[in-house]
């Protein structure tokens, strides 16, 4: 992250990384995500609508996209911070 505050791609990259080792429900995600119960909700939303998370019943898993999605972030921002 390069300014103080977190874009929306650092939340769903933190919320799909939170999801990549076990599914969970939306209750536990808010408890770990540290924003607000709106900002994380429109995130799932975002998650969902472009493939990276699924929903299996109340709770969330990551997909193979969503995989990819973190992997692209992190070397993104290694390359920002590189100059």
């Amino acid at each position: 992250m390069l300014s103080g505050r977190r874009t929306t791609y650092d939340i769903l990259a933190s919320l799909l990384k939170k999801i990549s080792t076990d599914s969970i429900s939306i209750t536990e995600l808010f408890y770990k995500m540290e924003t607000s119960y709106s900002v994380l909700k429109n995130c799932v939303e975002v998650a969902i609508h472009f493939e990276l998370a699924k929903q299996r019943g109340k709770h969330y898993q990551i997909t193979q996209k969503g995989l990819a999605f973190i992997e692209t972030w992190e070397k993104l921002q290694t390359f920002l911070k590189e100059g």
